[in-house]
């Protein structure tokens, strides 16, 4: 957050971070280790952020009724993941399910971001409506911190099969309860006649 608003450059964001890397053992594993570490996080932290935001944008009703439909483009890196290039193009309803897990970035270096298009791009594309959504295959993967066994989507890093931006606007708290309670008004005296809670032991 403070590197997006206040245009924190890698040296200060590692400046920053100096006391968490001893902490992590980045230092000890030496400079190449911890330059590499530190800008993967870096580039993965602000890209995540960036498409939050972005994300925010694209569904605010007035957008989302201009440009339903969103194109999955990929960065064009020079060693690129299979599966992104092959989701390159992709155009896809606004509200497709696919979305929820394959929302760019789709892991550490992923440069990958949904362009929002409208009926007449779709139309201009040659296309009547929307692609059906890609087939999503999964791999085993295995923490190596717990051992624990799981499949994840093909193309996506472990833990990045989600959509930052949708998980961002609805936070912890499920949307529902972000609303504060109403005043309960004061306390009620317990009834009489409800039989008694018996001493703590």
């Amino acid at each position: 957050d403070k590197a997006i608003a206040q245009g924190t450059t890698l040296e200060e964001f590692r400046r920053d971070l100096g006391p968490l890397m001893d902490g992590l053992g980045w230092r000890a594993r030496g400079r190449a280790y911890e330059g590499w570490r530190t800008r993967l996080v870096y580039q993965a932290n602000l890209n995540a952020a960036y498409a939050a935001g972005r994300y925010a944008q694209m569904t605010e009703p007035e957008t989302l009724e201009a440009l339903p439909f969103w194109a999955y483009r990929h960065s064009r890196k020079r060693d690129p993941r299979p599966e992104h290039l092959a989701w390159d193009g992709k155009i896809l309803a606004a509200d497709d399910p696919w979305w929820r897990t394959h929302y760019p970035p789709n892991g550490w270096g992923c440069g990958c971001w949904a362009e929002p298009l409208s009926r007449r791009q779709l139309r201009a594309l040659g296309k009547d409506g929307p692609d059906s959504s890609p087939e999503v295959e999964t791999r085993p993967w295995v923490d190596p911190n717990t051992g624990e066994r799981r499949e994840v989507p093909k193309g996506i890093d472990p833990g990045w099969a989600h959509n930052h931006g949708q998980g961002w606007l609805e936070g912890v708290v499920p949307r529902e309860l972000q609303e504060p309670l109403p005043d309960a008004g004061p306390p009620r005296q317990p009834a009489s006649n409800l039989p008694q809670m018996p001493a703590i032991r």
